[in-house]
């Protein structure tokens, strides 16, 4: 009961150095991975929530990138609503839209 009061009570404390004190109990290997993967995936899955259906800009592609090899490319990122090459003066660029 006394370790958890610790944890609570110094976790997350700056310490006068500026630092802010880590506490918590130890943990295997295995346990931290675990927890770190579990995080990764969280943030992974909200970072696609966010990004959802949104129009990506992309620019210096080469010249013989057309509007079927920009759709293959980008493809795996997830379906693809439309995708099309512009020419720029000095420049090529793109409009894509992307649904996960």
């Amino acid at each position: 009961m006394l370790l958890s009061q610790a944890v609570e009570d110094l976790n997350g404390k700056l310490m006068p150095s500026g630092k802010q004190l880590y506490c918590n109990r130890a943990q295997k290997k295995s346990e931290r991975l675990a927890e770190l993967r579990r995080k990764f995936d969280a943030m992974k899955m909200e970072r696609m929530s966010r990004y959802q259906g949104v129009n990506l800009y992309v620019k210096n592609l080469d010249d013989e990138i057309d509007d079927e090899r920009l759709r293959t490319e980008f493809a795996k990122f997830g379906s693809i609503t439309s995708a099309k090459v512009t020419s720029l003066p000095h420049q090529i660029a793109t409009s894509l839209l992307v649904n996960r």
